[in-house]
């Protein structure tokens, strides 16, 4: 559905160009009143969420536009404006010196560099439209760009702020088959898809247990804590590949990652363990939760599960490892999908119940051993064989 905005641009400070590389699309710069700039722009070409808060930002506002003082002709100087992609942009009218364009707006428009700028001059205007008066912002429209052009674009134009490569593959589709599986269930609106975004996990984390039980992640499994942005690019070239069958036991994955966490307790005090905290928290595995601290963000659907006393440390030193070892029981069927070998979901978490505490002990017993450091245990590569020999040889499959 088409949106159209009107925007009052200074009269003989607007100019339109043909663009160089596509005959199709035309750029539009104008030179417009803070006070003008109309609210209900939309940044869905943007590849992050905007963040006012950031210290950044917050620097700009105070320096730049609310400041009593700075020159007020500062801000136009200083700031790089504006870029807005639109289908269409015509003039309306010219009078008092102003001429109002008219923003043609389908729903994958709008701002796509810019984005804090505008979100900022929004806000001060409704706080207090006095502290935008004096004060200009360039505007550039752009029109006839196809989506993929438009990604591109944002990409190059964030890199006062580099865009993180998180951003970018949501931007550009790439998550949609995660975002299929894992709609509708508890920890969806938990996830943060791109940067600036707040959630429990973050899209790089739900990659990196993806990756975990990827059979062609090819570099040391160790890299995968390390280098999340290695996992972001391998997963960029692969999501439509070796990753297609992980995205059926997907919800598998994540719910073993919150039963390891939530089940640990109970599993090291039946076997006479006792859960304790450290007197320095960093040099514990165990955590005290606090009331209702789990009822967002887990993809256990049991909500008794939800409120434990104790948990295990959520650290992905702790889990990398501990989950790599059930990678054993995966298993190609006869129609080489991906499938657990005890026949079902529910094997695989009898299994983590029956070998949990041997996995908890070996981990308790090299966390020592390493000065209780969770970076120490999680670059031992031979650990992590270690507890995929624990699930090998006592799972019985």
């Amino acid at each position: 559905m088409n949106k159209e905005i009107n925007i009052k641009v200074l009269d003989h400070h607007f100019f339109t160009l043909p663009s160089v590389a596509y005959a199709e699309t035309k750029r539009c710069v104008a030179t417009v009143a803070l006070a003008d700039i109309p609210d209900g722009i939309g940044i869905k070409p943007n590849v992050r969420t905007q963040n006012i808060n950031k210290t950044l930002y917050k620097s700009i506002r105070k320096e730049t536009i609310d400041s009593a003082d700075t020159d007020k002709k500062l801000f136009y100087l200083k700031n790089k404006g504006i870029t807005i992609v639109a289908e269409e942009v015509k003039v309306l009218e010219s009078k008092d010196n102003k001429a109002t364009l008219r923003l043609s707006l389908q729903p994958e428009h709008g701002i796509v560099d810019g984005g804090h700028t505008y979100k900022i001059i929004t806000s001060l205007a409704k706080e207090d439209p006095s502290i935008l008066e004096g004060q200009y912002v360039t505007v550039d429209i752009r029109t006839g760009l196809d989506s993929s052009a438009t990604v591109h674009m944002a990409h190059g134009m964030n890199t006062s702020t580099q865009v993180k490569t998180v951003s970018l593959l949501n931007a550009q589709g790439v998550f949609e088959p995660i975002k299929e599986q894992l709609r509708g269930t508890q920890g969806y609106s938990g996830i943060a898809w791109s940067e600036n975004e707040t959630g429990k996990h973050k899209a790089s984390d739900i990659i990196a247990f993806m990756t975990l039980f990827n059979h062609e992640w090819p570099q040391k499994l160790t890299v995968i804590h390390r280098s999340l942005g290695k996992v972001e690019n391998f997963y960029k070239e692969e999501y439509d590949k070796s990753y297609r069958p992980i995205f059926l036991i997907l919800k598998d994955i994540l719910q073993l990652r919150d039963r390891i966490l939530l089940d640990a307790p109970a599993i090291w005090r039946a076997g006479g363990k006792r859960t304790k905290e450290a007197d320095e928290p960093k040099k514990s595995i165990w955590k005290k939760c606090t009331k209702n601290r789990l009822d967002k963000g887990t993809f256990i659907e049991d909500e008794t599960a939800w409120n434990p006393d104790w948990q295990l440390t959520d650290n992905r030193a702790i889990l990398y490892p501990l989950m790599w070892a059930f990678h054993y029981l995966l298993h190609r069927d006869s129609q080489s999908h991906l499938a657990w070998k005890p026949g079902s979901f529910d094997g695989v978490l009898q299994v983590w119940q029956k070998v949990g505490f041997a996995l908890l002990s070996a981990y308790e017993e090299r966390f020592n051993a390493q000065e209780r450091k969770y970076s120490n245990v999680v670059r031992d590569k031979l650990f992590w064989k270690e507890l995929y020999r624990i699930v090998e040889e006592k799972s019985g499959y």
